[in-house]
């Protein structure tokens, strides 16, 4: 009903069981997402056998009657969070692939627990509500971040620094299947970013006057640290070389 004539699922395209195949595909991952016309999330389910378009609960911090001068009744909801965060967490937000999926993809359509929100470079809204305009938003496919709301993703050399901590911080708290993915999962992103600012990527790190700075990354833990991952996983000195939030 899109009027598309082709469709993309992982599940269906790699070949799972298949190591060879997925470790050839799942690399070109950035490229699927980056190029697509518009990606589906299905935002709630917990793998691929899951449904998504089930009824959805109707959820209100506080809500109070109302009457209206014909004599109707109806409830108003007031809700405290932001237009594009809801307040529970949705299972497709906490998995560290999906990070770059979302943040590559120039327009989202996401089945969310709530409501079924649309986000673009231009555009972000829910279902029952008038999209937001951006006032003098220069195009870019990475100006809005689901379900963090709209935030600004680096486009220039002096932007990098703050925009990549904030990226990595937020996509180290993510659940990866396999640890050893933990570059892989970002790598498309940064790849972007390389042609986009010019400055050479080093396993996490970027390769300009800002570098000490970024060496600077420290482990979030609230228990002793376990051994350091293998080697192959990435340098020592960079923060993918642990596993858990940075």
């Amino acid at each position: 009903q899109l009027g598309y004539r082709y469709i993309w699922i992982d599940a269906l395209r790699i070949i799972q069981n298949n190591k060879a195949d997925v470790e050839r595909e799942i690399l070109q991952m950035p490229y699927i997402y980056k190029n697509a016309e518009l990606t589906i999330c299905a935002s709630t389910a917990k793998s691929c056998s899951d449904g998504f378009l089930q009824v959805r609960p109707e959820y209100s911090e506080f809500h109070m009657p109302l009457i209206l001068r014909n004599g109707s009744q109806g409830i108003i909801y007031f809700d405290s969070y932001q237009f594009a965060s809801p307040p529970l967490g949705e299972i497709l937000a906490t998995r560290a692939w999906a990070f770059q999926e979302r943040l590559l993809s120039p327009r989202l359509l996401q089945y969310g627990w709530r409501a079924t929100r649309w986000t673009c470079a231009c555009d972000n809204g829910y279902g029952g509500q008038n999209g937001l305009s951006l006032n003098n938003a220069k195009y870019n496919h990475f100006l809005h971040v689901s379900p963090f709301g709209l935030r600004l993703f680096p486009r220039s050399r002096e932007e990098l620094f703050d925009g990549w901590a904030t990226l990595v911080a937020k996509y180290s708290n993510l659940i990866l299947s396999r640890q050893e993915d933990r570059l892989a999962a970002i790598g498309g992103l940064a790849q972007e970013l390389q042609r986009i600012t010019g400055v050479r990527y080093l396993a996490g790190l970027w390769d300009y006057e800002k570098l000490p700075s970024l060496l600077q990354w420290n482990a979030i833990s609230t228990h002793k640290l376990s051994s350091r991952p293998r080697p192959s996983q990435a340098p020592t000195w960079s923060w993918a070389g642990v596993n858990g939030p940075v």
